[in-house]
């Protein structure tokens, strides 16, 4: 586990948002992850823009590029939830379709 010094965070998260914040440092102090960042949008306003270190990587930026995987879960989950959401997902054209079951299936997975 890195150590305070090793662990630097930069950023600003919107009022309201704080919460997110203490759980990214909180993760970034626990975790397996060296360097790390973190934007979240609302609607189009950016509500969190976090990055940070735990190896103290003075290098590491908000503009340093990092690789993504393992994110296709998550992003069809999102697509599938919004097409429910806005009807486009119905069981008429999908054959039988359970929201909970899907839900249950996301847990599962631990999403």
């Amino acid at each position: 586990m890195p150590s305070d010094n090793d662990i630097q965070i930069h950023g600003t998260v919107a009022e309201g948002f704080e919460p997110v914040r203490a759980l990214y440092e909180k993760n970034l102090r626990t975790l397996a992850e060296r360097n790390t960042q973190l934007c979240v949008y609302l609607g189009d306003t950016c509500v969190v823009d976090l990055w940070g270190s735990a190896v103290n990587d003075t290098a590491f930026s908000a503009d340093s590029l990092v690789n993504v995987f393992s994110s296709g879960k998550s992003l069809e989950a999102i697509t599938l939830v919004d097409a429910y959401n806005v009807g486009g997902l119905t069981a008429h054209n999908v054959g039988r379709w359970d929201l909970a079951e899907g839900v249950e299936y996301l847990h599962r997975l631990s999403l």
